[in-house]
């Protein structure tokens, strides 16, 4: 995965951040990139080695390498909505939680 955040960012040493806060911040707002897809009613938007279920991860591993979780390049106004509120792609308590620990 981050092959493909480098290859779609354009930096072949960019590298994905599993925090979000560390996500919005060094991915989304280095890059403007972000995940579209992310399969938020199985897979909770936590960091990847805190999910205990395997069954999750599998499914998430099989969103990538079917395309239907990707990374996709995103335009200022994208960037401006989702810095706003990225509950949509990360759902809503992480977002509560990321957008707290982004004003501090």
């Amino acid at each position: 995965m981050s092959n493909s955040s480098g290859t779609i960012a354009g930096e072949y040493t960019a590298q994905m951040r599993w925090s979000w806060p560390a996500y919005l911040q060094d991915v989304v707002s280095v890059y403007r990139v972000r995940i579209e897809g992310w399969p938020l009613t199985e897979v909770p938007t936590l960091n990847l080695s805190d999910i205990t279920h395997l069954r999750r991860l599998e499914l998430l591993l099989r969103e990538w390498k079917e395309g239907s979780t990707y990374f996709r390049a995103i335009d200022e106004a994208e960037y401006r909505d989702m810095m706003r509120d990225p509950s949509p792609w990360i759902g809503k308590a992480s977002a509560e939680d990321v957008l707290f620990e982004l004003e501090e």
